[in-house]
């Protein structure tokens, strides 16, 4: 079964050894169907946006906290300057830069210099899976 519920409290503060914070989420259960110390699998939806453009994070260049990616113009590389938005580890928002029609180089760029003549090919991500964080609860030795 899904629920959806929303967040309603939060420590705001990772901890540094679990890389994981405390919510509290309140999930509406009018068929009683939660019972006390069942467990679930929660997946938070902080941001979406619909229709963004996006690349591979692996197309990025960061150079003195500037990025850029390298796109194909008449078959030569042109290094174009990006400003990036939000990311979900698979995909990296552009959001001034790019116009979405650029051939955008994803492999091969360390050794890329502008002018350089390019063999463009199809680059296809392979399928990602949602990264995975196991708890083990700490002894408190009482």
């Amino acid at each position: 079964d899904v629920f959806r519920g929303t967040v309603t409290r939060t420590t705001f503060a990772l901890d540094p050894a679990t890389r994981s914070l405390l919510v509290e989420i309140d999930l509406p259960n009018k068929d009683h169907l939660l019972q006390p110390g069942m467990f679930g699998e929660v997946t938070l939806v902080l941001l979406q946006k619909p229709g963004a453009l996006v690349v591979p994070p692996g197309s990025i260049i960061t150079q003195n906290n500037a990025k850029s990616v390298f796109v194909l113009e008449d078959g030569s590389a042109k290094l174009a300057p990006i400003r990036t938005g939000i990311t979900d580890g698979r995909w990296v928002e552009v959001t001034e830069g790019l116009t979405g029609t650029e051939e955008v180089v994803v492999v091969g760029k360390g050794n890329l210099t502008e002018g350089t003549h390019v063999n463009a090919s199809p680059y296809n991500l392979p399928p990602g899976t949602p990264a995975v964080q196991k708890f083990e609860r700490r002894s408190t030795g009482r």
